[in-house]
């Protein structure tokens, strides 16, 4: 029978069906044999039988013995090849139609087998029949899903790293619930490195970005690619994985990369894949700024080399055209300007004539710019004037580049914002708020905006609108208009703005003064007593090379100069003397200056600072280190050598050779830090550069630990760079450098980790770094302990990280979570039994029973192999694990036979003779027999599988008592009962506990000993913990805002498994607000923020906290919790709740908890301008009050104490009329005293002088005169007839592939009448001519519709109806000439968008056009989402794109960005109408996050018209709704009765009394009930009288 069965047709569906049905699926509870896999092709010959023995129960398996071994081995065998067989390559119906005739019970059993064993599977998943096979039957049954989940999840990186069965797993994250994807997700995130480092794992990793739609998983992964996009970059299959997430076009990503990237950019460009990744970083503007500074830093030499070298020179080619694109003048005019002195070279056969070419066009126009004039406010209001170009031809294209009209439509505009009444005026400011930085940007844009900012008129907007530039100011500085505005604002010595934009542009002072609008602004900076000292900062901090640079540079001079006109007299020394070397450098390149004829400069510079000394001239002669030497005759010579002015090469050559030998070498150390890397990874120049930082005086270090911390990664992977940084590591005298240093190497631990020399580095940190540094490590390399444990330098790694306590539990979890095998191989290795040996040395407690327990199994493998003898041996010796379970047992054992023994005595029938003392122990409350039979009635009672009713309470009432007692027998009792249990026991009690609606497993947490006990039950057993996290999530708030049951769901955040713990943490972030207002609950939070074993939550918990921190600062628990974020000293949230406290700080000041949060923030430097800045602007007459009160008298005199001198005295001047008011209040006596210590006449006078200048520079501007109109010439009546001659006219016109301008602009023209005429005759022509068209001939045709600089055709058109219409149905008929429209649109995204015609070409175009041109759409639209849903047309346009289905793609991602936006948006006229879309066709989640961004706005918009619809949709859904519901409750009882009698509130109050029911409904119908009278009365409240007349009815 078995060889009939064995050459059966495997195809056949009686064959297939008959051993399906003789394999019986039951119950997960009944074991099952495993299963032999059959040779096949493909695979081994002999595949492994299964990891367990036949005893061994499995879940969801078959009875054991039900089938005999050879009959099931035949079944899997048949099944095999039906998997794999080749037969079916050509048709492929025998197998679709047999899995489409299987039952679901049939097909859950198929999956049975093929899952029965991870190899089995894994071989068919690796054959190409069986993996495309695998892929039909998954997603067909839920339970099929779940087995085929399992055993991908058991073989994970096998079936990730595998050609064909990859594509299984893809296939499952595609169909799989979302519980099983988030499972699969959260395993990809810790091997995500090691797939995308493979050969087919990085196609795999590709798809999975691809398909992600889980926001949380997506950027996690995204932000691990972006980390380590440098080891990324340079593998041979990383690099895809880098260039597919560019193609992404997630620009926070992007721009992660590129920060990533910095500093090895130029390196890349070099490599063929590396250029790839590069070229796509210069595709987003946000990192091309940087990838094109980095090409402007490096040496000319290289960026020659790259430029003529032919994959680099498609990266210099693409940075040139996009530097033009995107209008970055600045950045494309310094590029030029590096390559014009090699573009000789680059016109030979070997160089790169494009670029040449790029240059030669753009030269003439340097010169143009360098005849302008250098003040940059004239510029901008009127044309550039006309310089003496000799040749016509410039001049004409210069003149043609030129506006020749401004708009008339800004003059109505502007003209309407003075006359329109107050509501007008508000709609108008509200826009121009939302559009300001679009403004800014655009020509006459600025010159409009400075006219509102200057004008008195639109006072009512100008404070806001100067926050909006202070706060863009920045992005502002580096653009050709936006630098101007950012001008304007300064020169109105607005302090508090002109304070903003200084710390907007800090670290950006250099590179902006190298640029022609940057410089004016940062001159600007300098004039300000207040802003100029952060400016002589920065310039006292940057490199010497860059100083210099500065200096010799065209704009940047400007800006050294006035430097050292305004410096005060300390910043001043600092930059003059202070750095002698650095500014004799700087002198001598002005004197080679001077030499070549700029005597002006110089003279100007000794005109303007004549109270400045000249510096000593230098020596002339050079004294001998040793007078002795001098005989010498070398060094003689040398001695002359250095004496000498004129050298020849040669001389010069064997001088710095004979320099390389003395101690001279010190004083080069612009010499070390030019050629840092060179100098570190010598064999001997290292010591110079090591012995400089020891010597070398403060700014010089600073400098070198500066190189030190940039290049730590390459460094410590040389040979000899690795002994540099561990010289560094261990020497005390680096202390200013080495805090720093372990913190880099921690974030790249991983990659060092994995270095030759790296380790060795890792290494000495660990050894001589603090817990903060060793724990970053830890948690860097988590996920790969296991795999660097087999090498020889991450053992100890592993070994070093083992010894922490705090660090060591990470280790020993990754060791008990690996496969046995895994753990055996490591065992047995010759480097990993090293690991093992050290676990088990230093290990104690549950993690030592746990690897004991794992390793016992192969303690005979272990005795034989020569590297586990020690493990072997630690595991024989007394039976370790044993000797510890029973000296515990024997403890007890005898504890209990003492107590049994006395009780026994006391209960004899004939009572014992009393003793001679009275005793003095009372007889407790109930009876504590600790006899045998109530230990073992208890413990059968936990054990027995079947209690009735009675039993079970009475069980549980015991176990109860045992565990809340106090008493110390009781306490034994359970300690005993607890050691007797195994895991299903464990479970048994688990399920006991917890159930009865969870009521005695409160009643235990709830109480102090019981919470004690329960917390021995944690983590001994998953399956008993997956009970007690089912009733802490069910009662989460209950449990975590009690004493005693806190403490208890802490202890489980610490123990549970993953899973468990993600749980937890999403409670703990949804309550996190509520939490931290309670008594208890803030304790909970704190030790969260506080407890290292907490990482996986505590960031998230942060920026919770950090977002709500208005709300807790005020709160009496709250304000601790926030206390406790500052106390962290993490200045990222620090920084994160002050911008969020900000407008609050007076008002939090007068309050008792919210000073001391104030307080807090003053004592921080980065956050204290805020608070002051703040207290200045309040009114006096408030900070009056404030001085005087009894909180905030404390804000005030921190205030006075840590301000720096220029707030301080602007804070003295306000105080000053309050003097008398303090002495006599009883809390301002300390802020008097502090006023009168000061000098307050010379302090007073200074302050009055100092304001009278501000009033004399603070004259109001007259806004510049609106320039002359141009009158623009009315087109001539075009005709309208179709003759053939027109017809063909335009069509020759268009396929003509040269034009001269005129006939271009005739062509133009007359396609523009016939694109935007109504006449049925011009559409016929237009439908004529585009049927004539090829593809290249419409590509041609959009060529000229976009080529305009300013798109000025394609716009008309657009914004036309019929041209609109036509426009619409060139889209999608040529990729080619798709590619000229959507750069049209994308470059005129918002104008396009917000046209009433225009808007309908966009979304047309995101229909058809091809899936890169559809997602660079999509990431505009998520861009200006906001914007867009605010403007009467925008709004139209989003809501087509949400109710289309054609927009999925983008639709996702418009949700997200409008819920992020919701609370903005539901204000707004039209973007209410967007946020009721979104309701009505977005998911669950959206709904959900528009939920919570509304939360505690919900009455306040319940009252408009727009918001209460939004009420209504929130109210609707279940989820959301209770939201809702809460606030509504929360409201005092009059606004809730306002609202019920309101014109659109009362809708909102109906829909919740009709849709809630519950506790809720009861609780508003109480606090409505009180106003039934009234609400009878009022017409709008009569259907909510109604409702509630019906229920008191009721």
């Amino acid at each position: 029978m078995l060889l009939h069965m064995a050459n059966a047709d495997p195809f056949s569906m009686s064959t297939l069906l008959t051993s399906l049905q003789h394999l019986p699926f039951t119950s997960a509870t009944e074991p099952m044999i495993p299963a032999v896999p059959p040779p096949s092709r493909g695979i081994p010959v002999v595949i492994p039988q299964p990891r367990y023995h036949g005893s061994q129960p499995l879940n969801n398996s078959f009875p054991v013995g039900f089938l005999a071994p050879q009959y099931l081995e035949s079944r899997l065998q048949s099944l095999f090849n039906l998997m794999t067989s080749t037969i079916e390559e050509v048709n492929i119906a025998p197998f679709k139609e047999m899995i489409s005739r299987l039952s679901r019970r049939e097909l859950q059993e198929m999956a049975y087998l093929l899952t029965s064993d991870p190899d089995y599977f894994l071989a068919i998943a690796r054959n190409k029949n069986g993996s495309h096979r695998l892929q039909k039957l998954i997603g067909k049954s839920d339970d099929a899903d779940n087995l085929f989940f399992l055993a991908i999840f058991r073989r994970f990186l096998h079936v990730m790293t595998d050609k064909y069965a990859s594509y299984v797993a893809v296939r499952g994250m595609q169909v799989f619930d979302d519980e099983k994807k988030e499972l699969m997700y959260e395993h990809i995130l810790p091997h995500a490195l090691r797939l995308a480092c493979d050969k087919h794992g990085h196609i795999a990793l590709n798809e999975v970005i691809t398909d992600l739609d889980h926001p949380f998983y997506r950027e996690q992964l995204l932000d691990i690619v972006a980390l380590n996009a440098l080891l990324l970059s340079y593998d041979a299959y990383g690099n895809y994985v880098v260039q597919h997430v560019l193609t992404l076009y997630d620009l926070r990503c992007t721009y992660n990369i590129a920060v990533s990237l910095l500093g090895y950019c130029v390196e890349l460009s070099f490599d063929k894949c590396g250029s790839y990744i590069v070229e796509k970083l210069l595709e987003t503007e946000e990192s091309m700024v940087l990838v094109v500074e980095e090409l402007l830093e490096c040496e000319g030499g290289r960026l020659m080399r790259l430029a003529r070298k032919e994959i680099g020179s498609f990266v210099v080619i693409k940075a040139l055209r996009v530097m033009q694109e995107m209008n970055r003048v600045d950045l494309f005019r310094g590029l030029v300007q590096k390559l014009m002195p090699f573009r000789h070279l680059l016109r030979r056969p070997c160089g790169n004539t494009s670029i040449a070419a790029i240059i030669e066009r753009r030269r003439f126009l340097f010169e143009v710019h360098r005849t302008r004039e250098p003040d940059g406010s004239s510029s901008a209001s009127h044309p550039p004037r006309e310089t003496n170009l000799t040749d016509e031809r410039k001049q004409s294209l210069i003149n043609s580049l030129r506006p020749t009209y401004l708009t008339e439509a800004s003059y109505a505009a502007f003209h309407g914002m003075r006359v329109f009444n107050q509501r007008n005026k508000m709609q108008m400011y509200d826009q121009i708020l939302h559009h300001a930085i679009p403004l800014a940007r655009d020509r006459y844009g600025s010159i409009k905006l400075r006219a509102i900012i200057s004008d008195d008129d639109f006072a009512y907007c100008t404070n806001r609108l100067l926050g909006v530039v202070a706060f863009n100011a920045l992005l502002l500085s580096y653009d050709a208009y936006g630098n101007f505005v950012v001008q304007h604002v300064l020169n109105l010595n607005n302090l508090r703005c002109t304070y903003d934009i200084a710390v907007s542009l800090r670290g950006h002072y250099v590179e902006l003064s190298c640029t022609h609008g940057g410089r004016y602004i940062v001159e600007k900076l300098l004039e300000k007593q207040e802003t100029g000292v952060l400016v002589v900062a920065e310039l006292l901090e940057c490199e010497r090379d860059k100083l210099l640079r500065l200096a010799r540079s065209v704009y940047g001079n400007f800006v050294v100069v006035t430097a050292l006109k305004v410096t005060r007299e300390d910043l001043f020394r600092g930059l003059v003397s202070s750095k002698h070397h650095h500014c004799r450098d700087i002198g001598v390149e002005l004197t080679n200056t001077m030499a070549n004829g700029d005597d002006s400069f110089s003279m100007s510079i000794k005109q303007e600072n004549p109270t400045v000394p000249p510096p000593p001239p230098p020596p002339t002669t050079t004294p001998p280190p040793r007078e002795t030497d001098l005989a010498d005759e070398k060094n003689q010579s040398l001695l002359n050598s250095l004496r000498s002015t004129s050298l020849t090469p040669q001389e010069t050559e064997t001088c710095l050779r004979s320099l390389t030998n003395t101690q001279m070498m010190l004083f080069f150390v612009a010499a070390i830090l030019r050629n840092f890397f060179h100098v570190m990874t010598d064999e001997h120049a290292p010591y110079v550069a090591i012995q400089g930082m020891r010597v070398f005086s403060r700014e010089k270090k600073r400098a070198m630990r500066n190189k030190i911390l940039t290049y730590a990664v390459p460094l410590g992977c040389d040979q000899y760079g690795s002994i540099a940084l561990n010289a560094i590591i261990r020497d005390v005298s680096f202390l200013y450098c080495s805090v720093a240093l372990f913190d880099v190497v921690a974030s790249n631990a991983r990659f060092l980790s994995y270095s030759r020399y790296g380790n060795i580095v890792v290494q000495h940190v660990l050894k001589h770094c603090s817990l903060h540094s060793t724990r970053n490590i830890g948690v860097s390399l988590r996920g790969h302990y296991v795999e660097l444990s087999f090498t020889e330098g991450g053992r100890y790694i592993v070994e070093k990280i083992l010894e922490r306590d705090e660090t060591g539990v990470l280790v020993m979890t990754e060791l008990l979570e690996c496969g046995s095998d895994n753990l055996v191989r490591l065992a047995t290795s010759e480097y990993g039994h090293f690991v093992v040996e050290t676990a088990l040395k230093v290990t104690r407690g549950v993690l030592f029973r746990g690897l004991v327990n794992k390793l016992k199994p192969f303690l005979p493998l272990l005795r034989t192999s020569p590297q586990s003898t020690t493990i072997a041996q630690i595991l024989d010796d007394d039976d370790s694990f044993s000797t510890y379970v029973d000296m515990l047992r024997a403890f007890h054992t005898r504890r209990f036979a003492a107590a049994r023994e006395s009780i026994e005595q006391e209960n004899r029938a004939v009572p014992p003779t009393p003793p001679l003392e009275t005793p003095t122990a009372s007889p407790p409350p109930r009876e504590t027999d600790l006899a045998d039979e109530r230990n073992q009635s208890l413990l059968n009672s936990l054990r027995s599988a079947a209690l009735t009713h009675e039993e079970t309470e009475t069980c549980l009432r015991s176990l109860t008592n045992v565990m809340t007692s106090s008493e110390e027998e009781e306490d034994a009792l359970f300690q005993e009962v607890i050691s007797e249990f195994n895991g299903s026991e464990l479970q048994r009690m688990a399920s006991l506990l917890t159930s009865n609606n969870d009521h005695y497993f409160l009643e235990i947490a709830r109480n102090k000993n019981g919470s004690i006990r329960l917390h021995k039950l944690l983590g001994q057993s998953d399956d008993a913990d997956t009970f007690f996290v089912a009733s802490l999530l069910r009662h989460f708030l209950h449990v975590m805002t009690d004493r005693h049951a806190a403490y208890l769901a802490t202890q489980g955040m610490r123990v549970f498994s993953h899973e468990k713990k993600m749980a937890m943490r999403d409670q703990i972030l949804q309550h996190a607000v509520h939490l931290a207002r309670d008594q208890y609950g803030c304790n909970a939070l704190n030790a969260i923020i506080s407890g290292v074993v907490f990482d996986y939550c505590r960031n998230d918990l942060l920026d919770v906290v950090a977002f709500n921190a208005p709300l807790l600062s005020s709160d009496a628990y709250g304000s601790h919790v926030v206390r406790h974020v500052l106390k962290q000293n993490n200045l990222r949230r620090t920084y994160d709740i002050a911008v969020r406290l900000r407008g609050h700080y007076v008002e939090l000041s007068f309050t008792r908890y919210g000073s001391r949060v104030v307080e807090k923030l003053l004592e921080r430097e980065e956050t204290r301008p805020l608070v002051v800045a703040e207290l200045l602007e309040c009114g006096r007459d408030k900070l009056g009050r404030l001085a005087t009160s009894v909180y905030g008298n404390f804000v005030v005199e921190t205030s006075l104490k840590v301000t720096p001198e220029d707030l301080f005295r602007a804070l003295v001047n306000k105080l000053k009329p309050f003097l008398p008011q303090l002495r006599r209040s009883t809390y301002g006596t300390n802020i008097a005293k502090i006023l009168e210590s000061i000098q307050l006449t010379n302090t007073m006078a200074n302050n009055d002088s100092f304001s009278m200048s501000i009033k004399q520079e603070n004259t109001t501007v007259p806004p510049p005169a609106p320039p002359r109109e141009t009158p623009t010439g009315t087109p001539p009546p075009r005709e309208a007839n179709l003759a053939d001659d027109k017809n063909q006219s335009l069509l020759n016109l268009l396929r003509s592939t040269s034009l001269t301008p005129q006939e271009t602009e005739t062509c133009l023209g007359s396609l523009a009448n016939v694109m935007t005429s109504s006449e049925d005759s011009d559409d016929a022509l237009f439908q004529e001519v585009i049927s004539k068209l090829s593809g290249i001939e419409l590509q041609r045709m959009a060529a000229l519709l976009t080529s305009k600089p300013d798109d000025r055709y394609f716009l008309e058109m657009a914004r036309n109806k019929n041209g609109s219409i036509r426009l619409q149905k060139l889209l999608g008929k040529s990729d080619d000439a798709d590619i000229f429209f959507v750069a049209a649109i994308l470059r005129n995204f918002f104008h396009v968008m917000t046209d009433e015609h225009a808007s309908h070409v966009a979304t047309q175009g995101m229909r058809v056009f091809g899936i890169k041109k559809k997602f660079a759409m999509r990431d505009q639209i998520i861009s200006h989402a906001a914007l867009l849903a605010c403007d009467q047309y925008g709004s139209i346009a989003l809501n087509a794109i949400i109710r289309d289905v054609a927009f999925l793609y983008c639709s996702t991602g418009l949700f997200d960005a409008v819920a992020s936006n919701a609370l903005l948006l539901s204000n707004d006229a039209y973007g209410n109408i967007v946020v009721q879309q979104v309701l009505k066709h977005c998911s669950l989640h959206s709904t959900r996050n528009i939920g919570v961004s509304l939360r505690g706005h919900y009455v306040e918009l319940s009252f408009t018209e727009g918001g209460r619809y939004i009420m209504e949709k929130i109210l609707g859904r279940d989820e959301t709704g209770v939201l809702v519901m809460t606030e509504l409750l929360e409201c005092g009882s009059d606004e809730l009765v306002r609202l019920a009698t309101s014109e659109y509130g009362h809708f909102v109050v109906e829909t919740a009394l009709k849709v809630t029911r519950g506790f809720l409904f009861r609780g508003l119908v109480n606090k409505l009930k009180p106003f039934l009278p009234l609400l009878r009365t009022s017409p709008q409240s009569i259907t909510i009288a109604v409702i509630l007349e019906s229920f008191v009815t009721n």
